[in-house]
This record gives C-alpha cells, sequence and structure tokens, in this order.
C-alpha cells in the first residue's frame, strides 16, 4: 500500500468513526506499516482538515481507540496547526475530552498531553484554560508541569502559581533553587522576579536583572506587564 493509499485509507476510517473497524485496520498493519501510519496521521491526515470541530473530533476518536498508541501522533498534529495559526484549544470537544480524562483518572493520558502541548503554548491564559478543562486545581502540580518547560507564557503562570504558595518558604526556596539549574536567562530573570515580588530568601543569588519598586507595582497587572520585565535583560 502506498503511501497515498494509507492516507486515503485513514482518511475515510476517521470519517466513519467506527472504532472496532478502525481497530481492526490499524492491528492488521504491520509494525513497519503501523510505524508509517502514525508519520502519515501526525504529517498528513490529521493536518489536512481545517475545520476546527473535525479535527478535534478526529483527535479524540483517536484516542478513544488507542490513546497508548494514538495520544503522542495526534498531538504532533495539533502542535502543527496551532503553530500555523490553524487550530486552538479552546474547543467543547476538548473540553468534553479533557473531563473524560479526568473522570476516569487517566492520569497518563493528561500527563502525555499537558507535557506535550505546554512548551509550545503562547500565553498563559490557554494554559490556565488546560487546567480548568482537565481538573488540574492542585499548585504543586501546577509548578511540576510547568517547570519542565521554559517559555514566557510558561514563567508567567508559574510567577502566579508562586503567589498561592507565599507562606511555604521553604518550597519556594526549592523552587528557586529548581529553576537556576535550568541554567536558562529567562529563569534567572523569574527567580530575579520572584524573590523582589514574593520576598524568597537570595542565598547569594546573584542576577543582572534589577527590578525596579516601580516595576513591581504593575508586574502581575498583566501577562504582557510580566513579559516586558522578565525579558528586560
Amino acid at each position: 500500500m502506498t503511501d497515498r493509499m494509507l492516507n486515503e485509507r485513514l482518511d475515510a476510517l476517521i470519517c466513519e468513526a467506527d472504532s472496532a473497524k478502525f481497530s481492526a485496520f490499524a492491528e492488521a498493519l504491520t509494525c513497519k506499516d503501523f510505524r508509517r501510519a502514525c508519520v502519515i496521521l501526525s504529517d498528513y491526515t490529521l493536518p489536512s482538515i481545517t475545520d476546527e470541530n473535525v479535527f478535534w473530533h478526529a483527535f479524540v476518536f483517536l484516542c478513544r481507540c488507542n490513546a497508548k498508541a494514538f495520544l503522542v501522533t495526534s498531538l504532533k498534529a495539533v502542535r502543527r496547526l496551532y503553530l500555523n495559526g490553524k487550530l486552538t484549544f479552546h474547543s467543547d470537544i476538548l473540553a468534553e475530552y479533557a473531563a473524560e480524562v479526568a473522570r476516569n483518572d487517566l492520569n497518563i493520558d493528561r500527563q502525555k498531553f499537558l507535557t506535550f502541548v505546554l512548551p509550545f503554548i503562547r500565553t498563559g491564559k490557554e494554559i490556565n484554560y488546560l487546567w480548568r478543562i482537565f481538573s488540574l486545581d492542585d499548585t504543586k502540580t501546577r509548578i511540576h508541569y510547568l517547570i519542565q518547560s521554559n517559555t514566557p507564557a510558561v514563567y508567567y503562570c508559574i510567577f502566579r502559581e508562586a503567589g498561592k504558595m507565599v507562606g511555604e518558604s521553604a518550597y519556594l526556596e526549592k523552587l528557586c533553587a529548581a529553576l537556576i539549574r535550568k541554567n536558562d536567562a529567562l529563569a534567572f530573570n523569574l527567580v530575579s522576579i520572584m524573590q523582589s515580588y514574593y520576598g524568597i530568601a537570595s542565598h547569594d543569588w546573584k542576577f543582572s536583572l534589577t527590578i525596579q519598586p516601580y516595576q513591581l507595582a504593575y508586574l502581575d497587572k498583566s501577562e504582557a506587564n510580566f513579559r516586558k520585565v522578565l525579558t528586560s535583560v
């Protein structure tokens, strides 16, 4: 079966949305052809879907068929479409899927989803939306996911989450130490910001970012204000 034929077959099966039939087709493939099918799904079949609702329906269909096999494959298409401005996360279909994941304690699926998308999400607002639809309310768990990435949006969310932990100085000091170990210029700036804003002990950490008192006054007013300070050095 050529790549074109395989793409057409995959597209037809996804449109038909018969999980038994799709699973039977996938299971009949050799290991080599199955890997090829996954590449075609992530690079051609799914990215060719132009309607956002149709895409998320296809995404959920594949995950329900076999999340272990198709979740990351589908997320690769999510990344491609999102970065090209052709997809958003604000979808009732995705929200229903996320609620299903949370309700059924599918923690591995949630972990895979969040770990994959957090490095490329553009705004803190979108990250907070994902927390909500996946019912992820615990601050330390959120920070655990966030600290694995290093974008301004992620660092803004870490800053806001850290504000909920101002009574746990030992935890905040450990968080700052973990950020420093990332050896990332923006992470250093974030630690400097949190030290100034939340009064975290410095442990003789030295940073090039100097925050003026007037900057502290508007730092948490908006993500744009935070980014301006974060990236000022």
